[in-house]
C-alpha cells in the first residue's frame, strides 16, 4: 500500500507580501508494518523515502492524501 505525503516546503508568506507563491511537494510513501496498539489505534511504519529523509519533530501533524474509488482522501496524522 502507498500513500502520498503533503508537505509544505516554504512557510506561508507573511502579510503583506502577496505575488509569493507557496511551494509545496509530495513524498510517495509504501507501508513497512502496521501495528494494532489498541481495538481504535493504529501505528504506521514507513519504509524510508527515495526522495530522501523526512524531518519531523514528535506530535508534529502531516497529510497523507490516498486515492479511494478514484479520489484523493485527506486525512491528517500525528508524528511520533
Amino acid at each position: 500500500m502507498a500513500f502520498g505525503l503533503f508537505k509544505k516546503s516554504e512557510p506561508s508568506p507573511p502579510a503583506g507580501r502577496a505575488g509569493k507563491e507557496e511551494h509545496t511537494h509530495y513524498h510517495n510513501l509504501k507501508v513497512k508494518e502496521i501495528v494494532r496498539e489498541t481495538k481504535d489505534a493504529v501505528s504506521i511504519v514507513f519504509e524510508n523515502p527515495t526522495s530522501g529523509k523526512i524531518n519531523y519533530k514528535s506530535g508534529q501533524f502531516f497529510t497523507l492524501i490516498i486515492p479511494v474509488q478514484g479520489k484523493d482522501v485527506r486525512r491528517a496524522y500525528s508524528l511520533c
